[in-house]
């Protein structure tokens, strides 16, 4: 006899998420994605949760707070440096102003 879980492939399985928390929005996750790719999952959620308090930001949600929290991830330098660049141009394509 199966369990209701086995009924459910394993993609639909509940996320450790809370079910109050709005899903991370699409920038949010593009600068998640990309750091993690340099610095790992766990040190780029604690980089950008870090950083999101320092700027007073709750999420990345407009290209602007994506521009401030890649301007404010450059001064950690090295390989975070450079995908912080790369960050702060994909926000001024999205609209971001600088300054």
């Amino acid at each position: 006899m199966s369990s209701p879980r086995d009924d459910f492939p394993e993609s639909t399985a509940i996320s450790a998420r809370s079910p109050r928390m709005p899903p991370p929005s699409p920038l949010s996750e593009d600068v998640r994605s990309r750091l993690s790719r340099v610095v790992g999952a766990p040190k780029a959620q604690s980089l950008i949760q870090e950083t999101l308090r320092k700027a007073g930001i709750p999420d990345i949600v407009t290209p602007q707070d994506m521009f401030v929290i890649a301007s404010l991830l450059e001064a950690n330098g090295g390989a975070i440096a450079v995908v912080a660049s790369a960050l702060k141009m994909r926000a001024l394509l999205r609209g971001a102003t600088p300054g």
